[in-house]
C-alpha cells in the first residue's frame, strides 16, 4: 500500500511535462508497456503517455477538440478523438474504447497511425462485421490476445471482437438498451446494468457491474455469469460479504483483483479464491494543497460568480467548533428522486459570514 508516485498536479488541463506540473481531465483507462503507462485522457479527447522512467507525460493522439463528425482517422496527433474510455494492448498496437463515436479504435505507435476498428458509429447493439457492427458507449476493454473485449455500457453488455481484422463482433452478455438488471445464469439470459471495467484474467472475464454494485465472473467456456463480489446494494463493507459503491475499473495480480471503487473513493482488493474483500490503505497518499487551474489560478468560485443557475441554500448563522479530527461535516440532504451522479461537473461552494468561499 505504500505509495510510490503521482502523476499530475491535480488541476484541470491538458499541459505536459513532469508527473508534478502536467494536467489531466477526468483520465480514466490505462495500459503498460515497457515502462510507459499510457492514459486515456476522457474528457481532454487525447491519449498521454507518462514515462515511469523519465517522469514526463507526453501527449501521444488527439487534438483536444472533440470532432463535430466521426472521422476516418490519420496522423495521431492531427485526428480528433471523442471520449476515449479506456485501453488494451493486443500485439504492438494499443486498442481504444471511444465511447463518444461508439466505436473501437486502433493506435498503431509505431506508424503513428489512428482509426476507427470497429463500429459504425451507430449507436446500437448489432452484431456482424468489425465495419458494420453497432456499439453503444463502449467504456471497457481487456484482451486474450486474439480477441477484444468490451463493456459497452449503453446496452448492459458485454461483448467481443476478433483482432483479425476480417472477424466480427458478437455480443455474449446483453440484448439492448432497455434490457438491464441483476441476473446470473446462461449468458444468454444473464443480465448486467450499466457494466464499466472488463478484465480477461485466468480464462475468465470479470465485469465491473457498476449499477449492481458488483464484480461478476463470465465463465467463457461455459457461457455462465456469477456474481463475485458485493451483495447487490451500496457499500462499503469488507470480508466475505463485502459491499462495492459502482466499482469502474479492474486489475489483477496473482489471486488478487483489485478494483477501482468509485463512490467509496478507494481501492479494495478481492481475494480471486474465496471473494473476501479488503480495503487498501494507500500510505502517504495526500490530496493537492490547493485546487488550481491549469493556469495556476485558485479554482475557488467568488461569490459574486456563481452563476444564474446555481441554486443557493441559505442557512441561520450557527457557532460550530470541529472535533478531535479538525473536521468539520455539512451533512446535505437531497429531495426524494434526487441524487449525485458522479459523471455530472459538479461544484458546491460553501459560503461563510464574511464571504470566503470553499469550493
Amino acid at each position: 500500500g505504500r505509495l510510490l508516485d503521482v502523476i499530475g498536479s491535480g488541476a484541470e488541463g491538458a499541459a505536459d511535462g513532469d508527473f508534478a506540473r502536467a494536467t489531466l481531465h477526468h483520465p480514466q483507462g490505462l495500459a503498460e508497456r515497457d515502462e510507459i503507462l499510457y492514459i486515456a485522457d476522457t474528457e481532454n479527447h487525447l491519449i498521454r503517455a507518462a514515462d515511469l522512467r523519465t517522469r514526463k507525460v507526453t501527449t501521444i493522439a488527439g487534438t483536444g477538440h472533440q470532432p463535430q463528425v466521426r472521422g476516418g482517422g490519420g496522423k495521431a496527433l492531427d485526428t480528433s478523438i471523442s471520449s476515449p474510455w479506456d485501453l488494451t494492448f493486443a500485439g504492438k498496437r494499443l486498442y481504444i474504447a471511444m465511447a463518444g463515436p461508439h466505436q473501437l479504435w486502433v493506435l498503431d505507435l509505431d506508424r503513428d497511425k489512428i482509426q476507427p476498428y470497429a463500429g459504425s458509429g451507430r449507436e446500437d447493439i448489432i452484431d456482424g462485421p468489425l465495419k458494420s457492427a453497432a456499439l453503444a458507449q463502449p467504456s471497457g476493454i481487456t484482451t486474450d490476445g486474439a480477441h477484444l473485449y468490451f463493456a459497452d455500457s449503453e446496452v448492459s453488455a458485454v461483448r467481443v471482437a476478433d483482432t483479425n481484422p476480417a472477424g466480427e463482433v458478437k455480443t455474449i452478455v446483453g440484448e439492448g438498451l432497455f434490457e438491464f438488471g441483476d441476473r446470473d445464469g446462461a449468458a444468454k439470459q444473464a443480465r448486467l446494468q450499466h457494466p464499466l471495467g472488463v478484465l480477461f484474467h485466468g480464462g475468465k472475464l470479470y465485469v465491473a457491474d457498476s449499477y449492481n454494485h458488483k464484480i461478476k465472473v463470465i465463465d467463457l467456456a461455459r457461457g455462465t455469469v456469477a456474481s463475485f463480489v458485493g451483495t447487490g446494494k451500496p457499500g462499503s463493507k469488507d470480508g466475505r460479504e463485502g459491499q462495492l459503491s459502482e466499482p469502474a475499473g479492474l486489475a489483477a495480480v496473482g489471486d488478487s483483483l483489485y478494483i477501482a471503487d468509485t463512490n467509496n473513493q478507494a481501492v479494495r482488493v478481492a481475494d480471486l479464491r474465496t471473494g473476501a474483500l479488503r480495503t487498501v490503505q494507500i500510505v502517504g497518499l495526500r490530496p493537492p494543497l490547493k485546487s488550481t487551474s491549469a493556469a495556476g489560478a485558485p479554482a475557488t468560485r467568488p461569490k459574486s460568480s456563481l452563476g444564474p443557475h446555481v441554486q443557493q441554500i441559505k442557512l441561520a448563522a450557527r457557532s460550530v467548533k470541529a472535533d478531535s479530527s479538525g473536521e468539520i461535516v455539512v451533512d446535505v440532504k437531497f429531495p426524494a428522486g434526487y441524487h449525485l451522479n458522479p459523471e455530472a461537473s459538479l461544484s458546491y461552494t460553501l459560503i461563510g459570514l464574511e464571504g470566503d468561499a470553499i469550493t
